[in-house]
């Protein structure tokens, strides 16, 4: 017991201090935490799937996944996710450098007794990257956000109900350097910043008919104050840059909020081997600091899948959708001040911002996986989901400080995002 205890332990810190998550469909948000899950269209609200998605979807669904007092269930998964920006200035498109990133997780579940179980996680479940290094006409903004989610969990479980509470810390480390303080063109050198958020997910779930599950979980907000971010000011209409430059360009604090998100599913099993589930979330972007100053909309998303098992061999598919929480703008006046966190930015930079540094606009996920049952200990699940291209674009007038530096009087962003994933996983009972 104390050897497996030890190699989770090494596994849970490799995870920590390697995993670099890139945006998925929900902004930054990871569609889902396991093979299963992603197979699945993301779902996961109502049908147990793994410990690592009962901590990031349900808490009240991990007493369903071992079977007498005692048992173990450790769930280890590695992402390779690929996310694909290119924004056109009106010359041709330009991609951004950022490239595909790996993603481990690891979880546990224990079962306590016949009505209590445990669970613990690391979870790499938000991030976002860009890189523009070298671009002038987007400043070369380059960024990267990692969050992941220390959380222990436990649930509850009576006749055919089940609570679960799941209170949690992530660390966040977010980097944000672009050239637009610099009066020589260069791109700003800025080490990440790292922050720490709390929080907390209570969930429920209930089958009121055999073979029939109804889920519901609340996710809290969580605050990150990361120190010495950027220079809000160089952001900001004419008066603001000239004043940042005259005091130096000062570096500032900024306090983005994750959001709140409130869940619901429902699972049901059709057949003794098919079963189909549909999840729905409302995650509050637009209740958010940070992302409502960039005029992130919340969003709704809807996920279906399905999986059916022959033998030993479970095939998988999903759907999952949730309309770009960030909208076109045409002729916009790039001057016109827009308050952010007790200062202001442009409409410009907030549009330079979410053009490249934040697409996070990806809409569709297409979705398959599949699974193996080896033995009564140990199963084998991989997955892939692809989104399709979407497009976001911006036009207006140029600030005047950009005009006075040489930019067009007139500025045009198109940036469209493609992504695509490959999840692999494994289970051990014990």
């Amino acid at each position: 017991m104390k050897q497996s205890l030890s190699v989770f332990a090494t596994i849970f810190f490799v995870a920590l201090t390697t995993s670099n998550p890139s945006f998925a469909t929900s902004v930054v948000n990871v569609i889902g935490n396991s093979p299963i899950s992603v197979g699945m269209g993301g779902t996961g609200v109502a049908l147990p799937m793994t410990s690592g998605d009962a901590l990031y979807k349900n808490p009240s669904l991990l007493g369903n996944l071992t079977t007498r007092t005692g048992e173990w269930a450790f769930d280890a998964t590695l992402g390779l996710v690929s996310q694909n920006a290119a924004t056109n200035f009106g010359t041709g498109p330009v991609a951004s450098a950022s490239g595909a990133y790996f993603a481990p997780n690891i979880s546990g579940t224990y079962r306590l007794s016949e009505r209590f179980a445990l669970g613990l996680g690391i979870l790499p479940y938000a991030g976002a990257t860009a890189d523009y290094t070298g671009v002038s006409s987007a400043l070369q903004v380059k960024q990267s956000l990692a969050l992941i989610k220390f959380t222990p969990a436990i649930s509850y479980s009576g006749n055919g109900w089940s609570i679960g509470v799941a209170p949690y810390m992530t660390m966040g480390r977010f980097a944000l350097n672009e050239s637009a303080e610099s009066v020589t063109g260069a791109q700003s050198t800025r080490s990440p910043s790292s922050a720490i958020g709390l929080g907390a997910q209570i969930g429920a779930s209930v089958q009121p008919l055999a073979g029939v599950t109804f889920g519901a979980s609340y996710t809290s907000k969580s605050n990150f104050n990361y120190k010495s971010l950027v220079c809000v000011g160089c952001l900001g209409p004419s008066t603001d840059i000239q004043a940042a430059a005259t005091a130096g360009f000062p570096v500032n604090d900024v306090t983005i909020q994750q959001p709140d998100e409130i869940a619901l599913g429902v699972s049901v099993a059709a057949t003794s081997n098919l079963d189909v589930t549909f999840d729905y979330r409302n995650i509050g972007w637009s209740r958010s600091d940070g992302y409502k100053d960039f005029s992130f909309a919340t969003q709704n998303v809807f996920a279906v899948g399905a999986q059916y098992r022959v033998n030993k061999l479970t095939l998988r598919a999903g759907f999952n959708y949730a309309a770009s929480p960030l909208a076109d703008r045409i002729n916009e006046t790039g001057e016109t001040a827009i308050p952010f966190q007790g200062r202001q930015i442009s409409a410009q930079a907030q549009s330079i911002l979410d053009s490249f540094a934040f697409p996070g606009i990806s809409q569709t996920h297409i979705t398959l996986g599949t699974g193996y049952t080896v033995n009564e200990h140990l199963s084998v699940d991989l997955s892939g989901y692809y989104a399709p291209k979407v497009t976001l674009t911006r036009s207006g007038s140029t600030l005047g400080a950009l005009q006075a530096a040489g930019f067009p009087n007139k500025y045009s962003y198109s940036t469209s995002v493609t992504q695509w994933a490959i999840n692999g996983g494994a289970t051990y009972r014990f």
